[in-house]
């Protein structure tokens, strides 16, 4: 069976907060929780992963750890709890 595609996420850079915001809420509806997490990377490294990591009080490679592996998986898995349990995830700028 062939492997499916993964969506196309388009670069974060030029967008708003609110513009952001909007890339991560469609992430979410569209692909699930595992291409949120993939938004939410893309949104950290177009703000800055050194200074996020630095606000959220984590190492860079704590951060990077979040967004790949076991890290990943566990956020993945917590939006799929929400999801299950009738609970959806408000984001706001």
């Amino acid at each position: 069976m062939p492997k499916a595609k993964k969506p196309h996420l388009a670069p974060t850079k030029s967008l708003s907060s609110a513009g952001q915001e909007r890339y991560l809420s469609v992430a979410l509806e569209t692909g699930g929780p595992r291409l949120f997490v993939d938004a939410l990377n893309n949104v950290v490294r177009a703000q800055g992963a050194d200074r996020i990591a630095k606000a959220a009080g984590v190492s860079r490679w704590e951060l990077t750890r979040t967004f790949s592996g076991k890290g990943r998986r566990e956020v993945a898995a917590l939006l799929s709890l929400m999801e299950i349990t009738g609970h959806k995830l408000k984001l706001v700028p």
